[in-house]
């Protein structure tokens, strides 16, 4: 007598129709429905969450150092800016606002000419601190590439925001401004 024997490949065919049918209908629902983007995060995605860096950079006057470690426990703002920069300029009003009006904590990180850098402090009258960072050293751990950046710190010390440009660099100020 013989038995009657499954086949495998037909039942093999049936699961891996089911997994591709169930792949095909989850991605069409992404398609149809994506996660909202903040267009913020897409140019630091892979930094957003993660601790801030502790940063120990010259001071710009070249006398000491300064840190960001004196901001933990509360949320802060990272600039990074060069003298040369003309959309750094349009960040500025907004950077003295919020941090004067608002009492965000700021550091600002410059680059470039120290003594045009030392002016542009000067001429807007900046009281927070104020590195600079001739080597460049603090852009990579905060994935700068170019400027302005704006990185926006929350009380757990993890990169919350982070944008490049003027307009976007605003957004993230505006944001750390809100209570």
């Amino acid at each position: 007598m013989n038995a009657l024997r499954p086949n495998r490949g037909a039942t093999a065919l049936i699961v891996a129709t089911g997994i591709l049918l169930g792949m095909c209908t989850f991605l069409a629902a992404k398609i149809v429905n994506p996660p909202p983007i903040d267009p913020l995060d897409v140019e630091f995605w892979d930094v957003l969450g993660t601790p801030a860096a502790v940063l120990e950079l010259e001071r710009l006057s070249g006398t000491g150092t300064v840190s960001n470690a004196p901001f933990a426990g509360t949320p802060y703002l990272l600039i990074f800016a060069d003298p040369e920069c003309r959309a750094c300029e349009a960040i500025y009003p907004h950077l003295l606002r919020t941090s004067q009006v608002q009492g965000v904590k700021v550091l600002l990180i410059a680059s470039g000419d120290r003594p045009a850098m030392r002016d542009k402090v000067e001429e807007h009258s900046f009281s927070f601190p104020v590195a600079f960072d001739s080597l460049l050293t603090a852009n990579k751990p905060f994935a700068v590439r170019a400027f302005p950046t704006a990185v926006w710190v929350d009380a757990e010390g993890n990169i919350a925001k982070a944008a490049t440009g003027d307009q976007t660099a605003i957004a993230v100020i505006r944001l750390a401004g809100k209570p």
